[in-house]
């Protein structure tokens, strides 16, 4: 991606440009000079749109990004919480980012502003493997998906994203900022239109991507089962491996989801076994694995036997991994 700098604030330029190069060092920045700007350039800009004539307005609009010094300028969204809804389908022709937002969330506003102009997307994962993680107990069930995306990174490779589907997020990966990004992506699946994933997406040091959302509530957990089955689609077209966090939400449109899943993988306490034969019906032929939470080693080892066996990876003597499993 090219981006092309036309920003007054010398200061927060050269900053800006120096964390962009940290973020990633194939992205290609320019400064705006007496040329003009490069015909192939997203702009990034503190000029207000007010400023701007408005035909030519209308010409660089769709390949502009705003940056705006206020919170209250971001666009809202008709799925943000307490907001009205907008049957204007031109809410987002002015794309605005704010101005002291964390680097990934102005790189968001910038990729997705790119894939809408240029039409590419970052390309698509053709084969996804979905794997459902339910809990006997709420005790750290987020804990025990972030191992298995480690692990399944570490056996496997390639892109993973964990989605939590519980009614509480655990996963804290919000810009600090009041643009509800996950809005902004269900406007975007509704309305039809493809989306990179870093734009909606944060990946921590060990490769596992999140979606942009704050911790606490949960407004996946909120989705019919349409939206729901809309927004897996959608995400699993983007990465490898989608690892849903389930939790004990066990309400019916994740039980769809567990028996929509390639695999589903259950951790149970001596106290609280899982009948999941029961819950997903004796129709249904997912694939389940049970593991007896006892303590990190032996969970850990474990979840490797569970990444190796679904992935048909041989070990060191190479034969291959078969742990115990049962189909419901």
């Amino acid at each position: 991606m090219r981006i092309g700098l036309l920003i007054r604030d010398v200061e927060y330029r050269d900053a800006l440009i120096e964390m962009i190069s940290e973020f990633d060092k194939e992205i290609f920045v320019e400064i705006a000079g007496e040329q003009g700007m490069g015909k192939n350039c997203v702009i990034l800009t503190d000029v207000r749109p007010e400023e701007i004539k408005s035909d030519a307005l209308k010409r660089l609009r769709d390949r502009t990004v705003f940056i705006s010094c206020a919170k209250k300028d971001m666009v809202p969204s008709k799925y943000a919480d307490n907001e009205s809804n907008y049957e204007n389908d031109d809410i987002f022709s002015i794309h605005r980012v704010f101005k002291y937002s964390r680097i990934s969330s102005i790189m968001s506003e910038l990729s997705m502003v790119y894939c809408s102009w240029t039409g590419d997307s970052g390309g698509s994962s053709i084969l996804t493997r979905t794997i459902a993680v339910c809990s006997g107990s709420g005790s750290d069930c987020s804990e025990r998906c972030l191992s298995l995306a480690r692990q399944i990174i570490y056996r496997r490779g390639g892109s993973v994203l964990v989605l939590p589907l519980g009614f509480i997020n655990a996963y804290d990966h919000g810009d600090g900022s009041d643009c509800n990004y996950f809005a902004r992506l269900m406007y975007m699946l509704d309305a039809k239109r493809d989306f990179p994933p870093d734009a909606f997406t944060n990946t921590d040091s060990y490769g596992i991507s999140y979606l942009m959302m704050p911790s606490g509530r949960n407004p996946v957990a909120y989705l019919d089962a349409e939206d729901l089955a809309m927004l897996i689609r959608s995400l699993a077209a983007k990465f490898d491996t989608l690892v849903m966090d389930i939790g004990t939400g066990f309400r019916n449109e994740n039980l769809q989801v567990m028996r929509d899943a390639d695999n589903v993988l259950c951790f149970e306490t001596a106290r609280k076994l899982i009948d999941i034969e029961s819950l997903l019906g004796k129709d249904s032929r997912c694939i389940c694995t049970g593991i007896r939470i006892s303590g990190a080693d032996d969970e850990n080892l474990r979840i490797d036997d569970f990444v190796r066996d679904i992935y048909g990876i041989k070990n060191e003597e190479n034969t291959e991994i078969r742990y115990s499993k049962k189909v419901c």
